[in-house]
């Protein structure tokens, strides 16, 4: 469940808030024989952002990390695997799959993946389903590809979600039927590893089986709503706004799809701050019914609203040139990046 021939380390420091948005987007961290890297604002204060940088170095590598001197607290990530360990490839196929079921165990927080296929693999694509949804790709990449580990954006696996992983393979070519094994021409695997946090030596990420028959599992999930509309009492998929709406800028729904976060600019001749809501909360489940609004007092020309795995709202400010993290429960402003009027800093 581990692979051994790597360490994987977390790291945390504490840098000036307005000094992050420099950092992601310079040359990056200068870190020798990295494996793989991400990096992501864990929290905040009023002036400095702890930022957390996950790495990964070859365990012969003698060098440590430049960020040592900072360096408080060293976490193992978890490696776990999606397989097969039983299958055949018929010959003669332009396309033939293989299907592995997972169970997750435990909460965890997947960062980076990677594929192992051999010359016959062609694509290998996970997907998560939730309590009766579909909630999308957690990792997709041609076999073709380096088949290294890649980050990714921090996704949530909750105890209980399935992953599907399937992989796709060619045989058109062949003349004999494929078996998994080692050989790079004549046998084929199916694996997708899985960077993840927190790791626990006694506990497994999840548990896997291989699915010979292909899984109907779109009759059983629908289709996370990613921007849900409401239907309206007349059947129509058109979603009536509230008639206090002014000009919507931006629409951004949470993980699970029963909020809609309407992002709503008021004109604003004076250019001053805007001294009425900005931001509207709706529930799905209730035919699109406001249920909150907030932001009052914060935004000058409000552009974009964003929520993330967490459900916290980023909405972008193009007349203030900042970047604002608002808790979704009361509408608080927990993290501004940027400084107030001055461009691309």
């Amino acid at each position: 469940d581990r692979l051994h021939s790597s360490i994987f380390i977390e790291c945390h420091f504490e840098l000036p808030t307005a000094s992050i948005g420099k950092l992601a987007a310079g040359p990056g961290l200068r870190i020798t024989r990295v494996v793989t890297s991400s990096m992501h604002i864990q929290q905040s204060s009023s002036k400095n952002a702890v930022v957390a940088v996950t790495m990964g170095a070859p365990s012969t590598a003698k060098e440590t990390s430049a960020l040592s001197s900072t360096l408080h607290q060293w976490l193992p990530v978890g490696v776990g695997v999606a397989y097969s360990s039983s299958f055949r490839l018929p010959k003669y196929q332009a396309d033939t799959r293989v299907n592995v079921l997972c169970t997750v165990k435990k909460d965890i927080d997947v960062v980076a993946f990677r594929n192992h296929a051999h010359s016959a693999g062609r694509l290998l694509e996970s997907v998560i389903y939730r309590d009766g949804l579909n909630l999308g790709i957690l990792a997709s990449r041609s076999a073709k590809k380096a088949q290294r580990f890649v980050g990714i954006r921090t996704r949530r696996l909750k105890a209980n979600d399935k992953v599907l992983l399937t992989c796709h393979y060619s045989t058109k070519n062949r003349s004999f039927e494929t078996k998994v094994g080692a050989s790079p021409t004549r046998q084929e695997m199916c694996n997708q590893y899985y960077m993840y946090f927190p790791y626990s030596l006694s506990e497994k990420w999840g548990d896997c089986k291989s699915v010979f028959k292909e899984p109907d599992l779109e009759k059983k999930y629908r289709p996370a709503p990613l921007s849900p509309l409401a239907k309206n009492l007349n059947g129509s998929k058109d979603l009536l706004l509230p008639d206090e709406f002014s000009q919507v800028r931006s629409l951004a729904a949470s993980s699970d799809g029963s909020l809609l976060f309407v992002l709503s600019e008021p004109s604003n001749t004076d250019k001053g701050l805007i001294d009425e809501p900005v931001i509207y909360v709706l529930n799905m489940s209730a035919n699109g019914a406001v249920v909150k609004s907030f932001g009052s007092n914060v935004f000058m020309e409000p552009h974009s609203i964003h929520v993330d795995d967490w459900n916290r709202l980023w909405i972008t400010d193009v007349a203030l040139h900042q970047v604002f993290r608002l808790n979704p429960s009361d509408g608080s402003v927990e993290l501004v990046v940027g400084h107030e009027g001055i461009p691309g800093n």
